[in-house]
């Protein structure tokens, strides 16, 4: 599969979760939601990137309050 090019974000995102971060840490390194860095890693995974799985092993917690949801690290 060919690799199509990551926006800057993703690509940060990207480098970040080959380091073996989670996505919470990246989240919060970051300072965006977790929401925000699973789509940029599904973008990566989606243009032909090896993401990590650790992110996938999560379970995903709908928090009421803001009506999204978020990965449980």
């Amino acid at each position: 599969m060919e690799h199509k090019k990551l926006t800057p974000y993703q690509q940060q995102v990207y480098d970040l979760n080959q380091s073996g971060m989670t996505q919470k840490s990246i989240s919060l390194k970051l300072g965006v939601t977790q929401q925000s860095v699973s789509s940029a890693l599904l973008s990566c995974k989606r243009k032909g990137y090896n993401v990590l799985l650790h992110y996938h092993q999560k379970k995903e917690v709908h928090d009421p309050k803001d009506n999204k949801y978020y990965f449980r690290v």
